[in-house]
């Protein structure tokens, strides 16, 4: 879509991150990346635990990931490569350097993914110009792992995607809109994982779209709800893991599926 309006994407680098990517900025020509990159043991961003049981998760979703994403990110390899204006380490979305990059370019909208937090003269210079795709239901989950922390709490009526504004805290931003994957009864914690990736890539898709046709994005104060659990990745462990493959196993999945559907999104699109 050719449109004069500048669309930055910044993003992590796994596998998931880049379908995200590459789902937005194949749709919109005016439109760049800046990567940050996630350590090679991508466990390190997600937890300090280092048992081999948190080891092998991680693995699983890299593999799963892989399986099932692989191909589509190959295939278009050298068209990121061309729209990716930088790439930074951790630590490195604040600097100066990235804020020159990114003041060069002068994006119009700056989508998050995956990314550190957003501070100081950045988060200054571009407040109510930057939206977070969150992989959870910010209202029921923030922070890191969300859907695998639903999971946990045997809540899978709030595994979910929500697209919002940011502001200096973790997940509370105005939400934009909101969706849910359609979870089938050969679901695991990994494949979720991916289906609320895609979800939330058609979420973008749909914002981007307003914000290009309507020159605003409307968005809706988030409530103060008692049920809101703050995912921290200190607190992910193997006692985590071995419950939630415990859980899955004993067909959570199924079970969720005859459930009659209470939770309620969040949608300022329509």
């Amino acid at each position: 879509m050719i449109c004069n309006k500048k669309i930055l994407i910044i993003s992590g680098n796994l596998i998931k991150h880049k379908y995200f990517v590459i789902y937005i900025v194949k749709r919109y020509q005016n439109c760049a990346v800046i990567f940050e990159k996630y350590p090679k043991d991508i466990r390190k961003n997600y937890t300090d635990n280092n048992s081999d049981i948190v080891k092998k998760h991680f693995q699983d979703v890299q593999q799963t990931d892989k399986k099932l994403l692989q191909n589509k990110i190959q295939l278009n390899k050298k068209y990121i490569n061309k729209k990716t204006l930088l790439k930074i380490n951790k630590g490195e979305l604040n600097s100066r350097l990235c804020l020159s990059k990114i003041n060069k370019f002068k994006p119009d909208l700056i989508v998050l993914c995956a990314t550190s937090i957003i501070k100081g003269k950045l988060y200054k210079d571009y407040k109510g110009k930057i939206i977070n795709f969150h992989a959870g239901l910010s209202q029921y989950f923030r922070g890191a792992g969300c859907n695998v922390w639903a999971i946990y709490y045997n809540k899978l009526d709030r595994i979910g995607a929500t697209i919002h504004f940011i502001n200096r805290n973790i997940d509370s931003g105005n939400i934009i809109t909101q969706g849910i994957p359609k979870i089938t009864k050969n679901d695991n914690s990994h494949t979720i994982g991916i289906k609320v990736a895609k979800v939330g890539s058609k979420l973008v898709i749909k914002v981007i779209d307003h914000y290009l046709k309507n020159n605003k994005i409307p968005s809706s104060n988030q409530k103060n709800f008692k049920s809101i659990k703050l995912c921290k990745k200190k607190d992910f462990n193997e006692k985590i893991v071995l419950k939630i493959n415990q859980l899955i196993v004993e067909g959570i999945v199924i079970k969720h599926l005859n459930l009659p559907k209470k939770i309620k999104l969040i949608n300022n699109l329509e």
